[in-house]
């Protein structure tokens, strides 16, 4: 049996609900947020789900430098070549970034020479700036790395997703004198990466008819990973085998075609397989 249904976007009084119900339901390394900072964390993460334009998200930036150490947030989408990494950037929301800087950057053709874009759009991983700019040593970045210091952007973290319903990836960089300096910094742009993801693709692509439903099993299962759960606490809880969670959540995350657990929910709440 499958199961479907057209998605709406949450009202307000929804949302509140949902925050104010699921405080408890973040992840281990955010333990240490006091309740308020929870709240406006999940605030920002569920008010991603009704973005579909450049001024919303840009909105959003402005509320999640109320909760890091934030100075600058750029982000933009672009088409990805899986087997050499390159990216065709076709869509730039730009939160606070220089606007003399962005334009030097296209100009000079830093795309060609930016370690961390070049490092991001191989591999999608979390990127702490001081330790990309470590290792780079050719001339061009270096030359690259001055000038971007110059413009005040010397500390950040840049991380994003690869998109494969859309063969695009995304890529979100935050500038700050001392982010990165806390774990907690990380930890808060991780769990919001996947809600902001979606909230950029919308910017770009309509929403899609076309993914598949889920079974109730999958289903009861993609809930259970909306609340954090492992697969071992989803299989405790549904009793059945870890291996067959393992197995759903492998069947899930490949119908969804998403790259992780997080990014499989967001999807699944943008296009009404599960609700809020």
């Amino acid at each position: 049996m499958q199961y479907t249904q057209t998605h709406k976007a949450p009202t307000d009084i929804q949302l509140s609900f949902h925050v104010a119900t699921h405080l408890k339901d973040v992840p281990p390394q955010l333990s240490d947020l006091t309740k308020q900072e929870l709240y406006d964390l999940l605030e920002i993460a569920y008010a991603a789900l009704t973005i579909h334009e450049d001024a919303g998200l840009q909105k959003l930036f402005l509320r999640i430098q109320k909760i890091i150490p934030c100075e600058h947030i750029v982000s933009g989408l672009g088409k990805v070549n899986c087997k050499e990494g390159s990216q065709n950037i076709v869509k730039i929301v730009n939160g606070s970034y220089p606007a003399d800087w962005l334009s030097l950057y296209m100009r000079q053709g830093y795309a060609s020479v930016d370690p961390v874009l070049l490092y991001h759009f191989r591999w999608f991983k979390t990127q702490v700036w001081s330790e990309t700019f470590r290792r780079a040593t050719a001339t061009d970045e270096q030359k690259f790395i001055d000038a971007a210091r110059w413009h005040g952007l010397s500390h950040g973290i840049t991380m994003g997703i690869p998109d494969m319903h859309n063969l695009t990836g995304s890529l979100f960089s935050f500038s700050g004198k001392s982010i990165a300096k806390q774990p907690r910094d990380i930890a808060i742009l991780e769990f919001l990466l996947p809600y902001l993801h979606a909230a950029l693709t919308r910017t770009v692509f309509s929403a899609s008819a076309d993914y598949p439903s889920l079974t109730l099993r999958e289903r009861e299962i993609i809930l259970w990973m909306k609340e954090g759960k492992t697969n071992w606490e989803i299989s405790q809880i549904v009793k059945i085998s870890e291996w067959t969670v393992q197995f759903h959540v492998k069947n899930i995350l490949k119908k969804l075609k998403a790259s992780t657990r997080g990014h499989a929910v967001v999807i699944a709440m943008e296009h009404g397989l599960i609700q809020l």
